[in-house]
């Protein structure tokens, strides 16, 4: 829940940021972040589905084939737990006392090698895996939504009571910042959880790094949409300056072309009258 919940935080507080940076109007952003919240919470939530599920069937794969072992070897488990403890620091004697009395308890026996000499946790069920993969993907979208509560919330109040009370900039700001509370203290609960004994310097370092990526993302997309729009102005300012510069010449071409028409018929009229003159 906790890991879903930063992964949602951070990545819509960039996403929100890089909206202001490109200069999208406030109910682009919140359209584009809303898809973009729902699309990420799916991937995330089935993602960790996946991983969990392949974990426990690896897991069970891998519990069967102890108990395998133990049944069919069980003095073979028995040496290579004993050479696990003696590198533990266990002496031969130690070591021999208790890999014989811990064998005769086989399912104790077959957990106690699973963890001990594979690493690996005990298989919970395909159950534990989709529980996973759903706290996953709702903590993604309940907490990733905290950053787009500003233009929500101006939004409604936009269509529901005037737009005297539409302050995207100020909501946004006021989100903005409670998304950066959420993420500290965050940090601080991860801290705890895995026994740190600095959790508020590492919650103000997870912080620090939330920023930062929301500052890359703001400056990317400035840059970007600047980019794009002198290109863009460019491009219409040359194609203009052809369509002035065609206009002009055929103005100019059908200006001569209208002159010589009118003068012809004056200098045959001059012509003839100094023939009658003769």
């Amino acid at each position: 829940v906790v890991t879903g919940g930063v992964s949602g935080l951070l990545m819509m507080v960039a996403t929100v940021l890089a909206g202001i940076g490109a200069g999208l109007p406030g109910q682009s952003i919140f359209a584009v972040g809303s898809a973009s919240l729902a699309a990420y919470s799916f991937s995330v939530g089935f993602g960790a589905f996946v991983i969990d599920s392949a974990t426990e069937e690896f897991a069970q794969g891998q519990l069967q084939q102890e108990y395998h072992e133990i049944r069919q070897q069980p003095s073979e488990e028995v040496n290579e737990m004993v050479c696990h403890y003696r590198k533990r620091g266990l002496s031969e004697h130690d070591a021999q006392t208790v890999a014989k009395v811990l064998s005769r308890y086989e399912d104790f026996w077959a957990e106690h090698m699973m963890m001990e000499e594979l690493g690996l946790q005990m298989p919970r069920g395909q159950r534990a895996s989709m529980s996973s993969g759903l706290a996953t993907g709702v903590s993604f979208l309940v907490y990733g939504a905290i950053p787009m509560l500003g233009l929500a919330v101006s939004s409604t109040l936009n269509r529901l009571v005037g737009p005297q009370w539409y302050r995207p900039q100020f909501a946004t700001l006021l989100a903005l910042g409670l998304s950066a509370l959420l993420l500290w203290l965050f940090g601080i609960m991860l801290s705890r959880a895995v026994g740190s004994r600095t959790p508020v310097w590492n919650a103000t370092l997870l912080l620090a790094v939330g920023c930062a990526a929301a500052f890359v993302a703001f400056k990317v997309s400035s840059v970007l949409s600047r980019f794009c729009s002198g290109r863009q102005h460019v491009g219409k300012n040359s194609v203009a300056e052809k369509h002035v510069a065609t206009t002009t010449c055929n103005d100019v071409a059908a200006s001569g072309t209208l002159g010589s028409t009118t003068a012809d018929p004056a200098a045959a009229a001059a012509a003839a009258a100094a023939d009658q003159q003769q």
